[in-house]
């Protein structure tokens, strides 16, 4: 076991006492990352981000693989302790002990006396010793997890209560939407529901989160009114009223209805860290996997690494399988991307991904969702992944992850007609979504392998406004503007492409069966970029 001091003068000991530590602030800088990642693991992108940020990507491997050599050979007697591939790069969990005995004191630096000369690394230092200094709770990567996931708080409750006379149709219609929202919810987070069997206040005493509904018919018309609060603080998470001529029954079918329970629940989701806090450790994985979306839906590289690890700790925190799905669908856009030369996440790998996640979390739709989604993208296979999308859409029918699965999934049989239409549906039940650029997207695919090339052009637009960094939409939008002969706008997007991907032609579009561009090619809307050479 190798004792490595993080807080205080940072160095590495033999358990002995001999100082073994790299003469190399590099890799010292390398080590100290490695270490306070979660499973001490960390992607090559992300390590040259944070050491070399002022150079070229090229370089800066190149200087990572240069300090990787330094750090094994200080720890040549230790074999096995630094471990990589051509992605990653860790540390074994076995072989180092993290120490903080004296973190608690006030004079206890992070990684003292280490001075690197990198304004990204330096960010992380500051963000690590605010973190350390709120907690004052300085102990080894493995026992912090482990407070996590042991935590003796109890988990998130959540209650739904229907309002309105025993009985009534109305009623029994606003119970079933405030169980859809709670379901919606729960598909995000873990939580524990507590039966509505109990008077209003007794309740609310034992909730977390009350998910309240009620529904007024009246003269053909129909008014629900619903409500997501924080009990102990009286917080509300969310508050909307919908309204729609017919009966409370249509209103249970309605889009009305989908659109506001998907709203309900991811804002609720969003919100739930800084309302209820992060002591328990499914607010806490929650709020780390939400900031991984926020990064993974940029279709940045840096920012989908970053997502990648974010998704890691979270489910470190707490055995949820969702976690892992969003990690499965993360991994397959980073290699529908083809952002750098070193990426080598294999298909087995994503595989293995989903294939956990079902494991563990196979009843949850959002889970199912995802690994159908991901399953059909990324392996073209509608005999497994449609299945999964239409288990996802039952079990959650407002779930736009699961109709946007689903529409992916009909593609592929070749019902391109209904695939459209439910891929609509999806859009516009998350129009609101603060990710509505994923829907966006996956519709103007559809929109184009459906000959709408109009409604797919307008929707790529909206894409990389919002997002641009994204590559697909970006060759969606060369050909589009091809296709319609506006080759100015054509040779704009072309330039930028160049900026996305070194070394982009036209040439790769047209001529390389292998460059992902198979929907466009599929649809005839490679031809048109000849006329650009």
């Amino acid at each position: 076991m190798l004792e490595l001091t993080l807080f205080g003068r940072f160095s590495l000991r033999t358990v002995d006492g001999t100082d073994i530590t790299p003469k190399s602030k590099k890799a010292c800088g390398l080590l100290a990352l490695l270490a306070y990642a979660p499973e001490m693991k960390r992607s090559r992108a992300w390590l040259v981000d944070h050491l070399w940020s002022d150079r070229h990507p090229d370089q800066g491997l190149g200087s990572l693989r240069q300090e990787l050599s330094n750090l094994r050979k200080c720890l040549e007697n230790y074999d096995g302790c630094v471990q990589s591939d051509r992605r990653w790069i860790w540390l074994s969990s076995d072989a180092f002990d993290c120490l903080g005995q004296d973190a608690s004191s006030s004079d206890c630096e992070f990684l003292e006396g280490l001075d690197i000369r990198d304004q990204k690394f330096n960010d992380w230092r500051s963000k690590v010793s605010e973190k350390s200094a709120a907690s004052s709770a300085l102990v080894s990567h493995r026992e912090v997890l482990d407070q996590f996931s042991q935590s003796s708080a109890p988990p998130i409750s959540i209650c739904c209560v229907s309002i309105g006379p025993e009985g009534a149709s109305s009623t029994v219609v606003a119970d079933v939407i405030a169980t859809r929202i709670a379901e919606g919810i729960s598909e995000h987070i873990s939580v524990s529901h507590i039966a509505n069997d109990k008077p209003r206040g007794e309740l609310a005493s034992s909730a977390d989160i009350l998910v309240e509904c009620s529904v007024v018919e009246d003269n053909g018309f129909c008014v629900a009114l619903i409500k997501v609060v924080h009990v102990d603080s009286g917080k509300i998470f969310y508050s909307k009223t919908c309204q729609m001529t017919g009966t409370a029954g249509s209103l249970v079918r309605s889009d009305i209805l989908a659109k506001a329970a998907f709203d309900a629940s991811e804002v609720t989701v969003e919100q739930l860290p800084h309302i209820i806090g992060v002591g328990q450790s499914s607010s806490h994985a929650t709020a780390l996997s939400r900031l991984a979306l926020h990064k993974l839906f940029t279709f940045e590289a840096n920012a989908i690494d970053e997502a990648d690890q974010l998704l890691l700790e979270a489910y470190s925190i707490e055995k949820n399988g969702v976690f892992l799905a969003w990690a499965g669908l993360l991994n397959m856009i980073r290699s529908v991307e083809v952002m750098h030369s070193e990426q080598d996440e294999t298909r087995e790998r994503i595989d293995e991904l989903i294939q956990k996640a079902l494991s563990i979390s196979g009843q949850n739709g959002l889970v199912r969702a995802l690994a159908a989604q991901t399953t059909a993208i990324l392996f073209r296979d509608p005999a497994r992944s449609l299945p999964m999308a239409e288990d996802a859409v039952e079990m959650n029918p407002s779930s736009s992850f699961a109709l946007q699965a689903l529409a992916t999934s009909k593609m592929l049989t070749g019902e391109t007609e209904q695939a459209y239409a439910i891929s609509a549906k999806s859009r516009n039940i998350a129009s609101r979504s603060q990710f509505r650029q994923w829907w966006d997207l996956n519709h103007s695919m559809i929109c184009v392998a459906t000959g709408r090339f109009d409604e797919a052009l307008a929707l790529a637009e909206a894409v990389t406004r919002i997002v641009p960094t994204t590559r697909p939409m970006h060759r969606y939008l060369l050909s589009l503007y091809a296709e319609k002969g506006n080759f100015e706008a054509a040779n704009r997007v072309k330039q930028k492409l160049i900026q996305l991907e070194p070394g982009f032609t036209l040439d790769q579009m047209i001529d390389d069966p292998e460059y992902p561009v198979h929907t466009l090619r599929r649809a005839g809307l490679i031809a048109p970029l000849k006329a650009m050479k």
